[in-house]
């Protein structure tokens, strides 16, 4: 098995937060939020007028890679707990990489930033990729084209 992108990271979700609210400040952002719930967090930011939102979902705490050892016996509370902080700190390192390299493909101009976050573009009711999502598991189960358009006028008017 491969390991996994900032397995073992020891940067805190704290600084995780405060380097993404840099990144995307530092890629012409002019309004940042960076929030946290019980069920993970999200990034929410601006830039030229299109805000868009990254999610970072929290580990299950019944993983059996959390809970479990290889040999399939559960651990100790204290062990189960700090499996689960390194889980949820290796995630918010995998924000932080991802924001890297689309902010370096749109530099290097291989994709315009619209093009390189479109699933993140936020419109209303949802993100891009949150609304085309459901019509694309369709398409691929049914084997016909997609109706983007109808799930895009399913929106309501833009008011100017």
């Amino acid at each position: 098995m491969t390991r996994r992108y900032a397995a073992g990271t020891d940067v805190s979700v704290e600084k995780s937060k405060a380097e993404a609210d840099r990144i995307v400040r530092a890629h012409g952002a002019s309004k940042v939020g960076v929030m946290t719930d019980g069920n993970g967090g999200v990034l929410l930011f601006e830039v030229d007028g299109q805000a868009y939102k990254f999610e970072v979902a929290n580990p299950d705490p019944r993983d059996r890679a959390i809970r479990e050892n290889k040999a399939g016996y559960v651990l100790p509370q204290g062990q189960i707990t700090a499996r689960y902080e390194a889980e949820l700190r290796r995630r918010w390192r995998v924000l932080i990489i991802a924001l890297k390299v689309k902010f370096e493909i749109v530099e290097s101009g291989a994709a315009t930033i619209e093009r390189e976050f479109l699933p993140y573009a936020m419109l209303p009711g949802g993100t891009v990729g949150e609304l085309l999502e459901p019509e694309l598991a369709r398409a691929r189960e049914s084997g016909e084209r997609p109706n983007i358009f109808q799930t895009l006028r399913m929106l309501p008017p833009r008011s100017e």
